[in-house]
């Protein structure tokens, strides 16, 4: 599958984000809980048996998020 963004300069990406979620099936509200909930999971985990969390004791870039 090709990326939206393709081919798009970076100050249009929010057009697109916007165009993406207007088209979704899921409502916008929705939506936001999902992502909330996701990442209070992610900050809520450790890692491995010396329990390493993220933003405690790991600091990925936000891409890698």
């Amino acid at each position: 599958m090709k990326s939206p963004y393709t081919r798009i300069p970076p100050d249009k990406w929010s057009h697109v984000t916007r165009k993406l979620i207007d088209e979704h099936p899921v409502k916008l509200d929705e939506i936001v809980d999902i992502v909330l909930i996701s990442w209070e999971s992610i900050f809520s985990s450790s890692l491995g048996t010396k329990g390493f969390k993220i933003g405690v004791n790991i600091f990925p870039k936000p891409q890698i998020m």
